[in-house]
C-alpha cells in the first residue's frame, strides 16, 4: 500500500514565504444543509474508493451516503482576503490587498474552509463541523504559499494530530494503526510525513520525522471544463485532479444544459470543489487542485487573452494539439466545449485559432484530461524527477 496522504492546514511550521495566507481556491465554506441539498452526503465505512456524487470535502466516501449535521452556512469571504495570492491568468490584477480574484468571478476562499464544511462525527459525536485540521491545540488556517526553490526536505522532531472529521476518517474508516505511516499536506505545496503513534476513534496522532516543501508547478495548467450533464461533472473533475491540472474552471457555454440559478450556482460548486479536494489527496498531491466560480463566456475570453498558450479544442480544426509547445511560465488554458460543442459565435470571440485533440471525437468529460496529457507531457512531465 502506497503512503495515505491526509489534509491538515496547519502542520505547525511557518508558511514558506512568510504568508500568512490559507490555501487558494477551493470555495466558501458551505453549511451541512447545504451540502445536504447538494447530493454532498457523509459515507461512515467501506472500502477505500473515488469519491462519488456523495463525496463530502475531508474525508473519502466509501459507503451508502449518510447525510452531514446541520449547520450554520458561512458568507463568501470578502474581497483582498488573501495576501500574496497571485491571479488567475497572467495580466489579470488581483483586487487591492492582494486579494486572489478572477475578474467577475470573486474571492478565492480557504481550503479550510471547505473542508470544515458540515462534517458529522461518525461515532454521532456533538462535533459535527470538525474540520480536518480541527486537532486539538492546532491552529486554523496558517496556510503557507509557494516555493520558488526545488524540492526540499529536512527533519521533523514534533507530533501531530489529526482530528476533525479527517482524523475520524483516518482512523474509523481508513482504519490506520500505530507504525504506518502518513503524510500530512496543507494542500499549499508544505507536506510533514511520520509514523503513527497513536490512533483512537477521535483522530491519530503523527511523530514527524520528514518535513519538506514542493515549489508550484510551471507553467500552470488551467482547463475551462464546460458543465456536463450529471455524472460526468464528477468524471470531468477526477480525472482532471488527478492528471495535475491546477486550476478548474467551470464555464456556462451556450450549449451547456445548465440553469445558472443562485441555489444551482452553490450547488454545484460545492459538489465541483469536493471532488477535486477528495481526488487531490488520493492522487498524492501537494498542491491541490482549485476550482474557480462558474464562469460566463465573456469571462472564458479574457483567460483566453491573457494566457501563455491557449487551446481552443474543436472537432473541425486544422491545426493539431500535438504540435504544440507549452511556454517554460505564465498559464496554459485549455477550453473543453459542452456535448453540443462550442457554438460558432463563442469561437469567433476566442479570438484564437482552434486546435485539434485527434482522429476521434471525445465527450467534454474525457476531452480535458486528453488535452491535458498532450501539453503536460511536452511541458512538466518532462523535468519530474
Amino acid at each position: 500500500m502506497g503512503l495515505a496522504v491526509f489534509y491538515l492546514a496547519d502542520l505547525g511550521e511557518p508558511p514558506l514565504d512568510g504568508d500568512a495566507g490559507v490555501m487558494p481556491g477551493l470555495g466558501a465554506r458551505p453549511s451541512a444543509q447545504q451540502l445536504a441539498d447538494a447530493g454532498v452526503a457523509r459515507d461512515p465505512g467501506g472500502a477505500d474508493a473515488m469519491p462519488g456524487p456523495g463525496a463530502r470535502p475531508g474525508a473519502q466516501p466509501t459507503g451508502p451516503g449518510v447525510a452531514g449535521e446541520p449547520g450554520g452556512a458561512d458568507a463568501m469571504p470578502a474581497p483582498g482576503a488573501r495576501p500574496g495570492a497571485q491571479p488567475i491568468a497572467p495580466g489579470v490584477a488581483g483586487e487591492p490587498g492582494g486579494a486572489d480574484v478572477m475578474p467577475g468571478l470573486g474571492a478565492r476562499p480557504s481550503a479550510q474552509q471547505v473542508a470544515d464544511a458540515g462534517v458529522a462525527d461518525e461515532l454521532g459525536g456533538a462535533d459535527a463541523l470538525a474540520g480536518p485540521a480541527a486537532a486539538p491545540g492546532v491552529a486554523a488556517e496558517p496556510g503557507g504559499g509557494g516555493s520558488s526553490s526545488p524540492p526540499s526536505s529536512e527533519g521533523g522532531g514534533a507530533e501531530l494530530v489529526l482530528g476533525g472529521a479527517e482524523g475520524r476518517h483516518a482512523a474509523v474508516v481508513r482504519r490506520i494503526t500505530p507504525g504506518e505511516r502518513l503524510r500530512l499536506t496543507d494542500g499549499a505545496g508544505n507536506f510533514a510525513e511520520g509514523s503513527v503513534t497513536q490512533a483512537s476513534k477521535s483522530g491519530v496522532t503523527v511523530a514527524v520525522d520528514r518535513r519538506g516543501s514542493v515549489p508550484k508547478p510551471t507553467p500552470r495548467l488551467v482547463v475551462v471544463q464546460a458543465l456536463p450533464k450529471g455524472e460526468r461533472a464528477e468524471l470531468a473533475v477526477e480525472m482532471l485532479t488527478e492528471v495535475g491540472v491546477d486550476l478548474i474552471v467551470p464555464w456556462n457555454a451556450e450549449r451547456s444544459q445548465f440553469r445558472a440559478n443562485p441555489e444551482r450556482v452553490e450547488k454545484t460548486l460545492t459538489k465541483w470543489r469536493s471532488w477535486a479536494f477528495e481526488a487531490s489527496k488520493q492522487s498524492r498531491r501537494s498542491w491541490f487542485c482549485e476550482v474557480a466560480p462558474v464562469a460566463s463566456t465573456a469571462e472564458v475570453v479574457q483567460l483566453v487573452k491573457t494566457a501563455g498558450l491557449a487551446a481552443v479544442l474543436h472537432e473541425e480544426a486544422k491545426t493539431p494539439l500535438a504540435t504544440m509547445n507549452p511556454p517554460v511560465t505564465g498559464d496554459v488554458v485549455i477550453v473543453v466545449g459542452p456535448e453540443g460543442g462550442i457554438s460558432a459565435a463563442e469561437l469567433e470571440a476566442f479570438a484564437t485559432e482552434p486546435v485539434l485533440l485527434g482522429d476521434t471525437v471525445l465527450r467534454t468529460s474525457t476531452a480535458g484530461v486528453a488535452a491535458a496529457s498532450v501539453l503536460l507531457a511536452n511541458s512538466r512531465w518532462r523535468t519530474t524527477a
